[in-house]
């Protein structure tokens, strides 16, 4: 997520639980969307030491296809561009 923010790229990547704890409280969350400030993993920071760590924001978007809920983070941030229904289209296109 910060290599593609370092560039202005757009992405959309699917949670994993355990990834990061603002990703871990919104999928147990009862919420549909969120924004948070993604902060560099000590492990990230070790591996890149010299990096700009500059947080990005991202947006956190939940929907459901069947019984199977997919939780995703974004750099799409405008809900009135890319509204959340849509991600599923986006992504299984992706």
């Amino acid at each position: 997520m910060h290599a593609h923010a370092e560039r202005g790229l757009h992405a959309v990547f699917r949670l994993q639980g355990n990834a990061n704890t603002a990703f871990d409280a919104f999928i147990q969350s009862d919420r549909h969307e969120a924004l948070v400030t993604l902060a560099p993993t000590a492990d990230a920071r070790r591996q890149q030491p010299a990096a700009d760590w500059r947080p990005p924001r991202v947006r956190l978007v939940k929907y459901t296809v069947g019984q199977t809920v997919f939780s995703l983070a974004t750099t799409l941030l405008d809900a009135a561009l890319y509204r959340g229904p849509d991600f599923d289209r986006l992504y299984r296109g992706r």
